[in-house]
């Protein structure tokens, strides 16, 4: 029975498992890709593998201990019985796994070479500032001020960089955003948190992602916002807590679809209902809000109509 119910846990197909964590398919491959926060996972059979993060693994198990920001090749009891229930499983069932991954051979469990953190190039600045400008709308003043304090800088691909701190304060990590026509949108290092404001604002919005965070601050500039860059909950809960206990208000500006309007959920059930839900109106995201209010948007559809040139 105890091996029954650990095979029926491990065979959960992945793609459900990816669906109760929020992700959506991604519209280049929809049949192998998903897209969930900051990553992009493809699946192959019972297979996985997290481009972003550069780790893989095997059965629901392990992709859910993975979703969940914990480690699959050598989780602790306690994350392994949390990931296990989260499928369904009895504790018998949870030991026998623990026992099956303690036993792995070392070579299974080899960690990804590190990578070497971004470095900044001054001599990709001007792309990187046009980028966030022109195409993002953002206000020439708010997008100095962040370079100048470092938060924001370019690095040698001309990527934009916003480095990525734990609630602590220590740099942890760094959200990259491609400048060019081709997307591109990835964290280095570990996910943390992009800050943006100042510490005695008496509201704290919790955005997704470093743009959203310099968009919210365009249109909110009283406002300390938090990017939440793909995190899980843990990390964006333990900070709104300390905001809530400093009186700060807390709002869930997440963006206005199904996976925001998830995470603002979740977020307050773990803050005792204690915040503010802010939606964009109109738009899906507070870049688009912000684009929209400018004219921004008018003018690049007017542009891809052919009636106005740049």
């Amino acid at each position: 029975m105890d091996s029954q119910e650990l095979q029926r846990i491990r065979s959960v197909p992945l793609d459900a498992v990816l669906e109760g964590f929020g992700a959506q398919r991604d519209p280049k491959d929809p049949k192998r890709n998903w897209r969930v926060g900051a990553s992009r996972i493809t699946v192959t059979g019972d297979k996985f593998f997290d481009h972003n993060e550069e780790k893989g693994g095997g059965g629901a198990l392990d992709l859910t201990l993975h979703l969940m920001g914990r480690d699959p090749r050598r989780p602790s009891g306690k994350d392994l019985q949390e990931a296990a229930q989260w499928l369904g499983a009895t504790d018998r069932a949870v030991q026998v796994a623990a026992q099956r991954i303690a036993e792995r051979p070392v070579a299974e469990v080899a960690t990804a070479k590190p990578q070497e953190p971004p470095v900044p190039d001054e001599s990709r600045l001007a792309r990187v500032r046009w980028y966030l400008t022109d195409r993002r709308g953002l206000p020439e003043t708010l997008v100095d001020r962040a370079i100048e304090k470092g938060l924001v800088f370019a690095d040698s691909k001309a990527n934009a960089v916003f480095r990525l701190r734990d609630e602590t304060g220590r740099e942890v990590g760094y959200e990259k955003r491609g400048t060019y026509d081709k997307p591109f949108h990835s964290v280095y290092g570990e996910k943390g948190l992009f800050y943006l404001g100042k510490g005695d604002a008496k509201v704290a919005a919790f955005v997704e992602s470093g743009i959203e965070a310099l968009s919210y601050k365009a249109l909110r500039p009283e406002a300390l916002v938090i990017s939440t860059t793909g995190n899980a909950i843990d990390m964006p809960q333990r900070v709104g807590e300390r905001l809530l206990a400093k009186g700060v208000r807390v709002v869930a500006a997440f963006n206005a679809d199904r996976d925001g309007d998830r995470f603002a959920e979740r977020f307050a059930e773990r803050l005792g209902g204690e915040i503010q839900r802010h939606r964009p109106e109109g738009q899906k995201d507070w870049n688009l809000v912000l684009r929209e209010q400018r004219g921004i948007l008018v003018a690049e559809a007017r542009i891809a109509e052919g009636t106005l040139t740049r």
